[in-house]
Parts: structure tokens; C-alpha cells; sequence
């Protein structure tokens, strides 16, 4: 069907609709680089003192809670199941948390870039919370 055939109001909301998710996606792009960027450093920077007695372990904890972060998405998304997903992101929290400690005894600004992201997942879990008590 011809869009110039539609009527008027139908092209303007769907005009507004595409601009809406062009703006959310956007924005989650420029989230998840904000996120992503910081942590990747940080990693970097453990990385370069992989001889330094501690660091093979704090990238190993980097590693683990990237599987984890991957996991909570199969969890939530895949298998809609927000109860499973709470307590692997519960999981999730305190392994970042140790990532970010371990971080921090080996560089203080490896530590401070993994703050955003710990903080981001703290938000994380109180939406994931609030969708499974309501969906409950």
C-alpha cells in the first residue's frame, strides 16, 4: 500500500514512533559504550601487570562476570523468567564487586572505571526486582 494513500495521522505516528526508537537506540548505543569503554580499559591495564601476583585472578573474576552479564540476558529475555533472572544478577553484583576490588589493589584507576558499571547493574537489579514482583 502506498504511505501516501494512508491518512495523515497514521504517518505522523508512525514518523513519531521511528523517531522514538531511533532516539532510544541511540541512546542505548551510547550507554552501553559509556559502560563498555571503561571496563575494557580497565581490563587492559590489568592486563599489563599480568606478571603482578593477583592479576591472572582479577581476569579471571573479569571474565566470569562477563559470562554472567551474557547469562542474565538468556535468562530475563531468552527464557522470560525475571525470578531466575534476579538471582543470577544478584550473582552477578557480587562478582563485579570483587572484580572491582581486585582491580582496585592492582591499579586504583582500573578499580574506579569498573564504579559505572557496578552502579548501572545495581540500577539493573532494582528494575529486574521490580518486573518480577509485578509479574508475579
Amino acid at each position: 500500500m502506498d504511505r501516501f494513500l494512508l491518512p495523515k495521522a497514521y504517518q505522523a505516528g508512525t514518523l513519531l514512533l521511528t523517531s522514538l526508537l531511533g532516539i532510544l537506540l541511540i541512546g542505548l548505543l551510547a550507554l552501553f559504550g559509556s559502560l563498555s569503554m571503561p571496563m575494557g580499559w580497565a581490563a587492559f591495564i590489568v592486563w599489563k601487570q599480568k606478571s603482578t601476583p593477583g592479576a591472572e585472578t582479577a581476569l579471571w573474576f573479569y571474565g566470569a562476570q562477563l559470562v554472567l552479564n551474557a547469562l542474565w540476558s538468556v535468562f530475563f529475555f531468552g527464557l522470560k523468567n525475571p525470578g531466575l533472572a534476579f538471582g543470577e544478577i544478584i550473582l552477578l553484583l557480587f562478582f563485579i564487586a570483587l572484580t572491582t576490588f581486585l582491580f582496585w589493589r592492582l591499579n586504583p584507576l582500573a578499580g574506579a572505571l569498573m564504579f559505572p558499571y557496578l552502579a548501572w547493574v545495581i540500577f539493573a537489579s532494582c528494575l529486574n526486582y521490580a518486573i518480577w514482583q509485578l509479574n508475579k
